[in-house]
């Protein structure tokens, strides 16, 4: 390898060296420490650090975000509406819709029945009756007809 220096050979790489890495070892890879004649690669060594209260936190809330999940998997069956809103979700079986036009918007009231709400953050989720007065959009979802039976 030439040197770095023109006409300084004190700058000069060993003669032996990878072109990698001026200093003749192995280069080294953050996070990855290398295996002789290992065909399945390089081995990963994490340095073990303390985790921070902003990452349990996280670990925390993804752990509850998982458990609602699960819960909405195991409930959805149960009920035969889906109602939408933009400030949470709601199954319930019993549902009452009043549109009412105002002159500069619209007004919507909801009243629900038998009711299961997506808050990770309740104690319980199940509401034996919900209202919603709101001007924003509404979706309702019928999940199953009236006569159907529960699966």
């Amino acid at each position: 390898m030439a040197a770095i220096a023109a006409g300084d050979d004190a700058f000069a790489a060993p003669a032996n060296a990878d072109p990698v890495s001026a200093s003749g070892r192995q280069p080294h890879i953050r996070g990855l420490t290398p295996r002789a004649a290992d065909p399945r690669g390089p081995v990963r060594v994490y340095a073990s650090r303390p985790m921070s209260q902003i990452d349990e936190l996280d670990e925390y809330d993804a752990e509850l975000e998982l458990r609602l999940k699960r819960e909405y998997a195991d409930v959805f069956p149960l009920f035969r509406y889906c109602v939408l809103t933009q400030e949470a979700t709601y199954l319930c079986n019993r549902l009452e819709r009043q549109y009412e036009p105002q002159a500069a918007y619209p007004f919507f009231h909801v009243v629900m029945e038998d009711v299961w709400v997506w808050d990770k953050n309740r104690p319980t989720r199940i509401i034996p009756r919900v209202e919603i007065h709101t001007t924003q959009d509404i979706t309702v979802e019928v999940l199953r007809a009236d006569d159907e039976p529960v699966a």
